[in-house]
């Protein structure tokens, strides 16, 4: 049982342990799951992931992001950035490892953010506070990791961006951050012994710039903690199947559960148009 409050986002992601990202793949697919431990299924990085990185360092860590924050090295021809498949950028990168790219415009809409922020939040952003606590424990037989965004006064919170704050609920759900929700929460309590709340911070990254604080009702909670207590024995008992077995019998461990065959009907909201044909027929 180990718990880092330095490390490096990089050596958190080379630890050995199952993250939250990693079980919730479970949830879709053990195949999938497996796929994302052993290197198949590779995650590109997108233009949003990047801003959120630089986002979370921006509020969370400032004096960090001021003192890593960069365009990256210029075309002095054309005045912009070398993209990252150039020899310029692979140079720069190798002498600025730690450096995190943020364009002149998305330095900007973090100056909206923050600039917009609410008391309420700025209240929670506002330091003391530990951000990126790397924990490191064993739940069941199986060795688990989280790294919650911001840790302040006994709460674990969680920093979102989001485009339209309107969407917060949907995300909730769509990207399982409830799953996450459970997951810290029961990493860290088999880690420290604590039992922490647990808070979503949801920040829009374009006008009007929204903040809200989330919580989970109880009943999706208590939901979220059984889901969690299962996938962790799913992913143990799959581990130790493999451990045991070989060939057929191995890839059995992380077979999908989907049925092959299906049968599908005509959805709802076609048969609703219907109605609304002009021919009458």
């Amino acid at each position: 049982m180990t718990t880092y409050n330095d490390m490096s986002a990089d050596c958190y992601h080379a630890h050995a342990g199952v993250s939250s990202t990693a079980a919730k793949l479970w949830l879709e697919s053990p195949q999938l799951y497996r796929d994302h431990v052993i290197g198949v299924r590779k995650r590109k990085d997108s233009d949003s992931m990047r801003f959120g990185r630089a986002a979370h360092m921006r509020l969370t860590e400032p004096e960090k992001f001021a003192r890593l924050a960069s365009e990256g090295p210029i075309n002095e021809r054309t005045g912009k950035p070398y993209g990252s498949d150039t020899l310029a950028y692979q140079g720069w990168r190798t002498l600025n490892p730690g450096a995190v790219i943020v364009s002149h415009e998305d330095r900007e809409r973090l100056t909206f953010m923050v600039g917009r922020m609410p008391a309420e939040v700025r209240e929670i952003l506002r330091s003391p506070g530990i951000a990126e606590r790397s924990y490191f424990t064993d739940i069941g037989g199986l060795a688990v990791k989280c790294r919650p965004d911001w840790l302040k006064c006994g709460v674990i919170y969680d920093l979102k961006t989001i485009g339209n704050i309107a969407d917060a609920e949907k995300h909730i759900s769509k990207y399982r951050y409830w799953f996450s929700h459970a997951w810290y929460r029961a990493v860290i309590k088999a880690e420290s012994g604590a039992s922490l709340p647990f808070r979503l911070l949801f920040a829009e990254t374009a006008s009007p710039y929204r903040w809200r604080i989330i919580d989970i009702d109880a009943d999706w909670v208590q939901y979220a903690d059984s889901m969690v207590r299962m996938v962790i024995s799913d992913i143990a008992d799959a581990e130790a199947r493999q451990r045991l077995c070989s060939g057929a019998e191995s890839s059995e461990a992380w077979a999908d559960r989907g049925p092959v065959e299906m049968v599908v009907s005509r959805p709802a909201w076609e048969t609703d148009d219907d109605d609304d044909n002009e021919w009458g027929d």
